[in-house]
């Protein structure tokens, strides 16, 4: 069985990251804090890390160098377990990909919808890690995911802000993830390489809960002004037998390129009435 070691120094989070791994029957095992993680890694060499940030003598950040720095652990996948960035409009990816770790989840976090990301994680049939110290390609290859013909990309140079919107929601449906990219600014996708945001958005895709389909089904807002603009929008989230509403908030400026996404705020989900 897989062996989880949880670093946090909030007994609480501990308790409630080892009970829902335990539904599962996984090995955990708890530190609480940075020095006390630090030594478990160490003896107990886990499967996976479940990593807090903000702890007190040794932060999350220095036991990620640390981890890091030691060949056993270069492709030890590690989740980070934050309120860092639980207020900012950038997606957790955002985050993942600046710290160098392979999931990255805010606090307060949904028990359920870590547990899938760690069964996601071991589904694999050999772990891939895309956070190799300095955006080195990890030794393995990913479990092949089942074939699918490559979607023609969207030319979206021409794409009016809400044009442009519509575009970006619609590439989940039909995993084309290349228009997606290409509706993006570098403020979001930042140094991350095409092929590896392909990876990355075919997890994503195939992990649990996530086969739905996505459309907007109101436009709330739409303005521009100067090379700037902002459009929110009302998109419907149908899949495994509920629908959900969700409000997000797009602020996009115009580049050489075209219109671009340079952030956007979700608001939580509410059924359907």
């Amino acid at each position: 069985m897989k062996k989880i070691l949880v670093i946090d120094d909030e007994r609480d989070v501990l308790e409630v990251v080892r009970s829902v791994l335990k539904t599962k029957g996984y090995t955990v095992r708890c530190a609480e804090g940075g020095e006390e993680g630090l030594r478990q890694a160490d003896t107990e060499e886990p499967d996976l890390i479940i990593c807090d940030l903000m702890m007190p003598r040794v932060s999350g950040l220095e036991v990620l160098k640390r981890l890091r720095q030691k060949p056993k652990f270069e492709n030890t996948p590690i989740i980070v377990l934050s309120a860092v960035g639980e207020d900012s409009d950038k997606p957790e990816e955002y985050w993942a990909r600046g710290l160098g770790v392979d999931e990255y989840i805010c606090k307060p976090f949904d028990p359920l919808d870590l547990l899938g990301r760690v069964e996601f994680i071991f589904r694999r049939g050999s772990y891939r890690s895309v956070r190799a110290e300095g955006g080195a390609q990890a030794r393995n290859t990913p479990a092949p995911l089942p074939a699918r013909a490559t979607p023609r990309p969207v030319d979206v140079t021409t794409l009016s802000p809400v044009e442009l919107v519509h575009t970006y929601v619609e590439a989940w449906n039909t995993r084309n993830w290349e228009t997606e990219y290409a509706c993006m600014d570098q403020a979001i996708v930042g140094h991350f390489p095409l092929d590896e945001y392909r990876f990355r958005r075919d997890q994503a895709f195939a992990e649990p809960g996530s086969h739905r389909t996505q459309q907007i089904v109101r436009v709330l807002d739409d303005y521009t002004v100067g090379d700037m603009g902002r459009v929110t929008i009302e998109r419907e989230d149908s899949g495994e037998g509920r629908t959900v509403v969700r409000k997000l908030t797009f602020s996009l400026k115009q580049t050489p390129k075209g219109w671009k996404i340079v952030r956007y705020k979700e608001e939580p989900a509410k059924p359907r009435s």
